[in-house]
């Protein structure tokens, strides 16, 4: 026989049965407007990592094209094969690193260079062709009537070959640089050694102040180029003011901290002479005697001397006087030493 239930039970099952109905439509009701929230924010912040990626991607570009640019094309790393886009890069062209060729109406002079009559050889020359090569230069620093900031001058030099030997003639002179279309004169880069050298100006500094003042626009390759041309140039002048100097009856050294590019210490070692305003400089990384051995032309580099001259000069060293401090680097150097007045006090 069924079990049936009481009227009261029936009662109070319906009643829970509303209740937990009325439950779950307040709490359906609440559910539906939170995920519609967060529907509607995921949406926003889906299309904020869209754009994100789509910025990070374009920077990526940017930076490996900057790259490229300053550095030259990158080598194949192959720690990068797992990138599914590789970056992008571009290859310079060789015109790429010359100076760009100014226009016509910028040109201040124009030079022309025509071939001899004859070969060296006694041949006449064939086809005649004329090239054309720029330079630019600064004039110097004399504010005249006409004063113009920045000169350019075009060299129109002719080119033929010798129909007799075969050679290649052009008729430039020897000063003029027929290897590259645009080079700069003789005056910038000597200026840009008295900005880098006497002035100490960084290459940053040279390059703005030549923007600046002239309008011409140099590059830290040209400035490195310059600077070593001009060591080369000047290597033998300078030896010969350092011979002039030792040379001197008496003369002045000292040493003082000078931090060297690229080192972490350095030392100033100067060499004066008492009777000239010559002057000497030699910059090294340490404090040894063996510099001031150098400078003044003793110890080592004296055992190197042609032997026949060697007490010739020892005698004439013997006889002249160098005013140093008490440092024991200067001692047993060729000569008289004498120690200056501040060195004699405290000693």
């Amino acid at each position: 026989m069924p079990l049936r239930l009481s009227e009261s039970e029936i009662r109070r099952r319906l009643a829970e049965g509303r209740n937990y109905k009325r439950l779950y439509l307040d709490l359906k009701v609440k559910s539906d407007a939170k995920i519609k929230a967060l529907k509607a924010e995921n949406k926003v912040l889906r299309a904020r990592v869209a754009e994100l990626e789509e910025i990070v991607e374009t920077q990526s570009i940017q930076i490996a094209e900057l790259q490229a640019y300053v550095f030259g094309k990158k080598r194949k790393n192959h720690s990068d094969s797992h990138l599914s886009t590789p970056p992008a890069f571009v290859t310079r062209s060789k015109t790429s690193y010359q100076r760009t060729i100014p226009g016509q109406d910028e040109i201040t002079d124009t030079q022309y260079y025509a071939l001899p009559k004859t070969c060296t050889c006694g041949g006449s020359f064939r086809k005649v062709c004329v090239k054309e090569y720029y330079e630019e230069d600064i004039p110097l620093p004399e504010l005249t009537l006409g004063y113009q900031s920045k000169l350019i001058t075009l060299h129109r030099v002719e080119h033929s070959r010798c129909s007799k030997c075969g050679k290649r003639c052009n008729g430039a002179p020897d000063s003029l640089n027929t290897s590259c279309p645009v080079t700069l004169g003789p005056n910038i880069r000597l200026w840009v050694a008295h900005m880098s050298s006497v002035l100490g100006l960084s290459y940053a500094q040279i390059v703005h102040l030549a923007s600046v003042q002239y309008g011409l626009r140099l590059s830290d390759g040209e400035i490195a180029n310059i600077l070593s041309e001009r060591h080369l140039n000047w290597l033998s002048t300078c030896e010969d003011i350092k011979a002039g100097i030792r040379a001197s009856p008496a003369k002045h050294y000292d040493e003082t901290p000078w931090k060297i590019q690229a080192e972490k210490t350095g030392y100033a070692w100067v060499m004066s002479s008492a009777t000239a305003p010559d002057v000497a400089y030699e910059l090294a990384t340490s404090r040894g005697k063996g510099h001031i051995e150098r400078l003044h032309g003793g110890g080592s580099e004296a055992n190197k001397a042609n032997q026949a001259n060697k007490a010739n000069q020892a005698n004439q060293a013997n006889q002249r006087v160098f005013i140093t401090d008490d440092y024991a680097a200067y001692r047993n150097l060729p000569g008289v030493q004498q120690l200056c007045s501040s060195a004699s006090l405290s000693s």
